[in-house]
């Protein structure tokens, strides 16, 4: 009988060693939750930002008039157009003003970029479109704890343009790396 007892702890403590083993290797080299390399938090905001879609024209509304959509057109460059999602993580309400200064991007040939206005480049009423999918983030906003703020960010880059690094410098300092 003793014999039968011990061979069912060995057992017991030779699977729980390897089970122990298997999960530990999957932890370490293949984590079970892939994290989004384009998510990135600061110390109050989430910034998500997607990959550019480049091209010389574009479509914008503004938020006070959704049905009435603009249609800028580059002579000079291309657009870089950056889908972004900006959340307050933070316990306060965050005054967060967007302009050419509150966020950057270099490029892999180490030109820097600076966000513009979609309104400077006056815009071409267009019609038979009557709304538009987001809206350019431009302006001041004031942001309450967990509410998100979605739009998108213009950039005139060049005809070589590929991103390299995001920062988002508005009410917090955020880093965002893109994968080449």
């Amino acid at each position: 009988m003793k014999i039968s007892v011990d061979k069912w702890l060995l057992y017991i403590a030779v699977s729980t060693v390897f089970i122990s083993s298997v999960i530990t290797y999957f932890i370490i080299f293949d984590p079970l939750e892939k994290t989004d390399p384009l998510y990135v938090s600061g110390q109050t905001l989430y910034v998500k930002i997607y990959e550019p879609v480049i091209q010389n024209n574009f479509l914008f509304a503004t938020s006070d008039s959704p049905t009435n959509v603009k249609e800028v057109t580059s002579s000079s460059g291309l657009f870089a157009i950056f889908n972004i999602e900006v959340t307050n993580a933070g316990s306060t309400e965050i005054k967060l003003f967007v302009d050419e200064n509150a966020a950057e991007i270099l490029s892999t040939d180490g030109l820097n970029y600076s966000i513009i206005n979609p309104s400077k480049f006056s815009p071409k009423e267009k019609e038979g479109v009557n709304s538009v999918d987001s809206y350019p983030l431009w302006g001041s906003y004031v942001m309450k704890r967990n509410e998100r703020l979605t739009g998108f960010l213009v950039f005139e880059v060049d005809k070589k343009f590929a991103p390299d690094t995001f920062t988002w410098k508005s009410s917090d300092n955020v880093t965002i790396h893109f994968i080449q």
